[in-house]
């Protein structure tokens, strides 16, 4: 403001205003703007990912932001060159550029893939031969880019290879001097594979002796053989000339063999006859046969090894068999008979029993057997009497053997007692009740016959009895078991169709069994 002034103190005033506004003109910065990227794919591939760290953009006004992307990291570039641009723009529209080049090159790395690489060979000559000729299918190789040739090749097929181990290869490579080899070995070896030559191997010898007589001794030349090696050995003679021979007929075997183990054998017969009185010998024949089954069952398929038989003559044959192992038996004893002829008619017989028993297999249910006790002597003893219901074992075939370590109202000293009972059926099998008595010392803070922290004035410890239980277990048993008899009974019946069966004897036992039943 101005204020103008004459000498008469008149006044004049000049006013106005000054208004100064900010404006943005700089354009945003931008931070880790991407340098140009080059990256390589197989040949093959057309396009691959390609990532990178994505540019910012920061400005005075403190807000930017990106108004335009040509790509996004993680996209397919094509095999090219790709200019990759963002564009930052702030609230006053100034602008910033980012800029850069994703080059996509392809490089061929993989070696060419060969097909029908050969196997090692082995050929194998005659000890003093020439080298041999020797062929093979020749492999052949493909590559990704289309091109791929044959760089070396050591041999060829239908080459001579002396004895030993040679090595064959084969290299291709491709546009990009990726190479691929395939190699194998030829393996000659020089063998002896030529049998020794047996010179006079006898023919089959045969001799005459007077009835009665056990055998004879025969004689023939013997062989000898030779072998181009020069070395040659006499490695198995089952029989020599001069040697005792029975009735019947025996192969004699001479075997020769050179340093290389080949082998050549002569063999031949040596027969003697005679009257054959002799019945044939049987070898292997079983003891009696037991088997078990369960009780039910009507019968097991019973196995046994066969009995064979031998003969002097060399022929005998199985003239009977009764049964087969593997046969199924019923319940009882079955004779099984085995009988051998010779050509004489020379005979012997095996004979054995089979016995196939039911068994009855159903373990006893043990009831009643006690926890384990605890008890207190009184002052001054160093032991007490102790007491518990006597356990019981339920089975329904038969009654049970029962047997125990310690008996009830028995006095054990302080101290821990195992005491078991055992209840051991016909069979010889067995079940078991365990349990354990303790004795401790008497302590003036509990009274005489404390049990677990219970008072007990007798001064001993019972075990609650179960024997009401078990009656009811038993009688259910009981008539489950009677049940059962009268449904076998009706089945065998109806199959059978025996109007002999007296089924007033199952009812005399159907009664007995009630009666039974009541009685307990």
């Amino acid at each position: 403001m101005y204020i103008f002034a004459d000498s008469s103190n008149n006044m004049a005033y000049c006013t106005f205003s000054i208004r100064i506004n900010l404006v943005d003109s700089l354009p945003p910065e931008v931070l880790n703007c991407p340098s140009d990227i080059r990256t390589t794919t197989e040949v093959g591939i057309d396009q691959v990912p390609v990532f990178w760290i994505e540019p910012i953009g920061i400005d005075e006004s403190g807000r930017t932001s990106v108004i335009q992307r040509s790509h996004a990291p993680g996209q397919l570039f094509a095999i090219e060159l790709t200019q990759v641009s963002y564009l930052f723009s702030d609230d006053a529209d100034n602008r910033a550029f980012c800029n850069f080049s994703v080059t996509v090159n392809q490089k061929d790395t993989i070696s060419p893939e060969i097909v029908g690489c050969p196997s090692d060979i082995y050929k194998t000559v005659e000890i003093g031969t020439s080298p041999i000729y020797v062929s093979w299918d020749e492999p052949v190789a493909s590559d990704i880019s289309g091109y791929a040739e044959l760089f070396r090749a050591t041999h060829k097929p239908g080459e001579e290879f002396d004895v030993g181990s040679t090595l064959v290869s084969y290299t291709y490579m491709d546009g990009s001097n990726n190479t691929a080899t395939c190699r194998f070995y030829i393996q000659i070896s020089g063998l002896d594979t030529r049998a020794p030559t047996i010179i006079l191997c006898p023919s089959n010898v045969t001799a005459a002796i007077d009835e009665g007589s056990l055998g004879a001794i025969v004689n023939w030349e013997e062989p000898s053989a030779e072998d181009a090696s020069g070395n040659v050995m006499l490695l198995i003679q089952t029989h020599s000339s001069g040697t005792f021979f029975t009735i019947g007929t025996t192969i004699v075997s001479y075997i020769f063999r050179d340093n290389a183990n080949n082998m050549e054998k002569c063999s031949f017969s040596v027969t003697v006859s005679g009257a054959d009185t002799r019945a044939p010998t049987i070898l292997f024949c079983p003891n009696n046969v037991t088997a078990e089954i369960d009780e039910g069952s009507f019968g097991a398929i019973v196995n046994w090894k066969e009995p064979i038989a031998e003969d002097a003559s060399g022929e005998v044959m199985l003239l009977i068999q009764t049964h087969s192992s593997g046969t199924f038996f019923a319940i009882g004893t079955t004779i099984v008979s085995y009988i051998f002829r010779d050509n004489a008619n020379n005979m012997d017989k095996c004979s054995f029993s089979v016995t196939v028993s039911g068994v009855d297999k159903t373990s006893s249910k043990i009831f009643n057997c006690p926890s384990n006790i605890v008890a207190r002597v009184e002052p001054g003893k160093d032991a007490t009497t102790v007491t518990w219901s006597e356990p019981f074992a339920i089975n329904l075939s038969a009654a049970t053997k029962i047997s125990s370590t310690h008996e009830s109202n028995e006095s054990f000293p302080i101290g821990s007692t195992q005491v078991t009972y055992t209840f051991e059926q016909p069979d010889g099998y067995k079940e078991l009740c365990n349990f354990t008595v303790t004795v401790l010392k008497h302590e003036n803070t509990a009274e005489v016959g404390e049990v677990r922290g219970q008072p007990n004035t007798s001064g001993t410890q019972s075990v609650a009895s179960g024997v009401s239980y078990a009656a009811l277990i038993m009688s259910l048993l009981i008539l489950v078991f009677i049940i059962c008899v009268v449904l076998m009974f009706l089945y065998i019946r109806l199959k059978t169709k025996d109007s002999d069966v007296n089924i007033q004897g199952l009812e005399l036992s159907t009664t007995t069994s009630l009666k039974s039943l009541t009685n307990f």
